[in-house]
């Protein structure tokens, strides 16, 4: 039903999408994640929905929603962004009559797509719409799988510091401080911000700056806030050095206290 007042709320448009394919057949399931599955949903909250539809019927489905989001608002902006991952299809949207932050981020699923993002150790617990006899599984990851994937990304963060960290003071001596800025930011800061979440949460190592407000501690995050925010040359020589030591104290501590990678770990 067309939305009779001038607002169309972040609620309109998920029931829109909700009773627009649920009768079709070859749809068996919807749901949301993002901040609703962590709990975390606020003014600012986009719609994360997701679809699992039969291989080949992509393009109706998306149709489908098209036709209900355009009874709620005009579409002021669509995006298609370039996902090369296998079984997925994605669109973003904005509406004319919607908050500007109400986009709506739908994915739409196949059986050949490899990763539902559904785990509730990486992803949250994701809140189904309907799920027509229970077709789509929320299965638990494979924590002995996963913890080689952290390992494996710890030895690769050692290997890129250990090889281009320094490249922040050639630049800072060339006189290219904008290029030193860069490396600052994309290897150092980088390198930092995956070994602190390898050690807080490593389910959540490959998130870079993803929710890093809900997780570190205090401490830890103004320490880390305080580096990312440089003034000056000689501001990035100074923190440059104190991130750089930072780094190399997350690095001597292999494996993390609370890694995914001890033994001891168990399923939260």
């Amino acid at each position: 039903m067309p939305v009779k007042s001038g607002n169309v709320t972040r609620e309109d448009i998920v029931m829109a999408v909700r009773d627009a394919v649920e009768p079709l057949p070859y749809v068996h399931a919807f749901w949301e994640n993002g901040a609703v599955s962590f709990g975390r949903r606020d003014r600012y909250s986009d719609v994360d929905a997701n679809l699992f539809v039969d291989e080949g019927m992509e393009a109706k489905t998306f149709e489908a929603v098209e036709k209900a989001i355009l009874s709620l608002s005009p579409i002021s902006l669509r995006y298609v962004p370039k996902n090369k991952e296998l079984g997925v299809s994605q669109t973003y949207y904005r509406l004319e009559r919607a908050d500007e932050f109400h986009i709506l981020d739908l994915a739409i699923f196949n059986p050949k797509c490899p990763d539902l993002y559904l785990d509730p150790e990486r992803n949250g617990r994701a809140v189904f719409h309907f799920n027509k006899e229970g077709g789509v599984k929320v299965a638990h990851l494979d924590e002995a799988a996963f913890s080689k994937e952290v390992a494996d990304a710890f030895e690769r963060c050692r290997a890129r510091f250990e090889m281009f960290n320094n490249f922040v003071e050639k630049e800072i001596g060339r006189g290219n401080p904008l290029e030193a800025m860069d490396y600052y930011y994309s290897i150092t800061l980088f390198t930092l911000l995956t070994l602190l979440r390898i050690r807080l949460n490593p389910h959540h190592y490959d998130f870079g700056m993803r929710y890093v407000y809900y997780e570190p501690p205090k401490r830890e995050l103004d320490k880390l806030e305080r580096l990312y925010f440089v003034k000056d040359v000689h501001d990035l020589k100074v923190k440059h050095s104190e991130a750089t030591a930072w780094a190399k104290k997350l690095l001597a501590a292999w494996p993390p206290a609370g890694s995914a990678t001890r033994k001891e770990r168990t399923h939260r």
